[in-house]
């Protein structure tokens, strides 16, 4: 398993130059990808929720030419283009499984896809408001569902990233999850 650092050991390094470092990691973005499709290849259906467009595209442009069944969900899209991708993923979900990526702050309320069953989250949030509202996604009844799956990412390494992984665990708690 791969470890995420930081290059500078400076506690008081800015959580930005952290996020940064992080979603830049490729060692972790790969670990991160290989997870994705195999669960995709496993017949799951996917949402992917990050903070950074960047990021976003990045996993996109990995994962493009493994997944045919793969959209991008974030700021920036016209009312049209919208509707199509969200034509295409009911398209694409009625003839297998599909991978959403998409930034946390556009699956807000008034996003609904019943079929979604696994969460990624390779991007570390502290508040339990925002972690109900993502797993949230998953617990919306769908026919197809037998269970819901979060694969969510501790980077143990580093002590900012471990208080927000120790916010999410009492999260997940309240909400009923194992960790």
């Amino acid at each position: 398993m791969q470890t995420f650092k930081p290059q500078s050991d400076d506690p008081k390094l800015p959580i930005q130059d952290v996020f940064r470092e992080l979603w830049n990691n490729e060692a972790r973005n790969a670990m991160v990808i290989d997870e994705v499709i195999n669960t995709y290849r496993n017949g799951r259906q996917i949402l992917l929720l990050t903070e950074r467009t960047e990021h976003i595209q990045l996993f996109y442009e990995k994962m493009k030419d493994d997944i045919p069944a793969l959209f991008v969900l974030k700021g920036g899209f016209g009312k049209k283009q919208l509707k199509q991708i969200f034509e295409d993923i009911n398209k694409a979900k009625e003839n297998g499984n599909i991978v959403i990526l998409a930034t946390g702050r556009y699956i807000g309320e008034g996003f609904d896809l019943p079929e979604l069953d696994t969460l990624f989250l390779p991007f570390p949030i502290s508040w339990k408001g925002t972690l109900a509202q993502y797993v949230g996604r998953l617990h919306r009844m769908a026919a197809s569902k037998t269970e819901v799956r979060v694969y969510d990412y501790a980077d143990v390494d580093v002590p900012v990233l471990m208080r927000m992984l120790a916010k999410r665990k009492k999260g997940y708690a309240a909400l009923g999850y194992k960790f």
